[in-house]
């Protein structure tokens, strides 16, 4: 797991928010209570991939575990690699996808609670 992905781990497990120094990419002061929640889905899910990785050794089984991973990493950190992954397999190429849109999806959800629940106070 990279350094980044635990230090944002270990600053949900306690329950902090994610800010500007520790994490410039991810500092968003208007997402604060979702960014939170966000994080620790889509870093549950990069574990996720993490491990399934380790229970195969067909090639194509790894590099779709890889790209859904990149996706999910590029959505919470609002990058795209889409182009790269046209020239990979078909079946990697939808992985990454399902990875990124997921991600963004998560996001975007998050963000529509937060914003719910922030306007009814």
């Amino acid at each position: 797991m990279s350094s980044s992905l635990v230090s944002i781990l270990r600053l949900i497990r306690e329950k902090r928010v994610v800010d500007r120094e520790q994490s410039p990419d991810l500092y968003d002061p208007r997402m604060e209570g979702a960014m939170v929640y966000t994080s620790e889905s889509i870093a549950s899910r990069i574990a996720w991939c993490q491990w399934q990785k380790t229970q195969t050794s067909a090639q194509p089984d790894l590099q779709g575990w890889h790209a859904e991973e990149e996706g999910l990493r590029d959505a919470l950190l609002n990058r795209d690699h889409t182009n790269q992954y046209r020239d990979y397999p078909q079946g990697v190429f939808e992985r990454y996808l399902l990875g990124l849109q997921d991600g963004r999806a998560m996001i975007r959800i998050e963000g529509l609670v937060h914003h719910r629940a922030t306007s009814h106070l």
